[in-house]
C-alpha cells in the first residue's frame, strides 16, 4: 500500500474511533482565531459559552493541535474534528467537497487539460470566530504548509505544487544546511504555484499532473487555518 493510501486509510480510522456526537458541522469548524471566548456568531439559543465544549476519549496528551504540525494519531484525530479541508471523503473513501463547491475534474473545467492547474471554487463558509473563509485564507494555509520555519512533518506531500520543495527546503539539511536571507525567502514563497484569482476562486499550478493532488487537499495538513 502507498503512503498517502495508507494516510488515508489511517485517518478514516482515527476519525471513526476517536468521533463524538453531533454533526460534521458541529465538531469541524476551522478556528477563527477567537479563542473560543467570542459567542457574537452564535444563534441565540446556544449553550453559555462555558458549554460550548467538545469531550474527546484520547489515548493521551498531544504535542500539537496545529494542523500543519500534527503528527500522531491523538493530535490528527482532534484537528480533523477542530479544523476543515478543501476536501473530504466519504465512507467509500472517495474525495468530495468540504469547504470546495465541487470536485474539480477536466469536465467541469476545475482541472486543465494538461492537467497542471486545479482551479478550486469555495462554498459560502465561515471560521468560527464568524469571518468568512475566503481563496487568500486557502493560499495562506497551503504556503504554511510549505513554510520551512514550520517545518511540518509532511510538507512534502505538497511536493507537486510549483515551487513547492524549493521553499520547503529553504534551508537545507542537517548534513548541508543553508541559510537564506529574509529577501530569498519570501522570493521562494511568491514563487509557490498558489493564487488567489478572487474572494472565492483558487488556481494552484503543479510541476506535473497529479492523480493523488486532490486527495493531498482532503488530509489534515491541508486544513485552511485563519490568517
Amino acid at each position: 500500500m502507498s503512503r498517502l493510501r495508507y494516510l488515508i486509510a489511517f485517518v478514516v480510522c482515527v476519525a471513526l474511533l476517536a468521533a463524538c456526537g453531533g454533526s460534521d458541522d458541529e465538531k469541524k469548524a476551522s478556528d477563527g482565531g477567537g479563542g473560543g471566548g467570542s459567542t457574537a456568531s452564535l444563534p441565540s439559543d446556544a449553550a453559555p459559552a462555558s458549554e460550548q465544549v467538545i469531550k474527546l476519549r484520547l489515548t493521551g496528551e498531544p504535542k500539537s493541535i496545529d494542523p500543519q504540525q500534527a503528527n500522531f494519531d491523538v493530535e490528527i484525530s482532534i484537528v480533523k474534528q477542530l479544523f476543515s479541508q478543501l476536501f473530504t471523503y466519504n465512507e467509500k473513501l472517495e474525495v468530495v467537497p468540504d469547504l470546495a463547491r465541487e470536485v474539480p475534474s477536466v469536465d467541469n473545467g476545475g482541472i486543465s487539460k494538461d492537467g497542471k492547474t486545479v482551479t478550486v471554487k469555495l462554498k459560502d463558509a465561515k471560521f468560527t470566530n464568524g469571518r468568512k473563509i475566503t481563496s487568500q485564507d486557502v493560499v495562506y494555509s497551503l504556503a504554511r504548509e510549505l513554510d520551512p520555519q514550520i517545518a511540518g512533518p509532511y510538507s512534502s506531500q505538497y511536493y507537486s505544487i510549483v515551487g513547492a520543495k524549493a521553499y520547503n527546503t529553504a534551508y537545507g539539511t542537517k548534513e548541508s544546511p543553508k541559510t537564506p536571507s529574509d529577501t530569498e525567502l519570501s522570493t521562494l514563497k511568491a514563487g509557490l504555484g498558489l493564487k488567489a484569482v478572487d474572494d472565492t476562486t483558487v488556481t494552484i499550478s503543479l510541476v506535473a499532473p497529479s492523480n493523488s493532488f486532490l486527495q493531498q487537499l482532503a488530509i489534515w495538513p491541508a486544513s485552511i487555518v485563519p490568517q
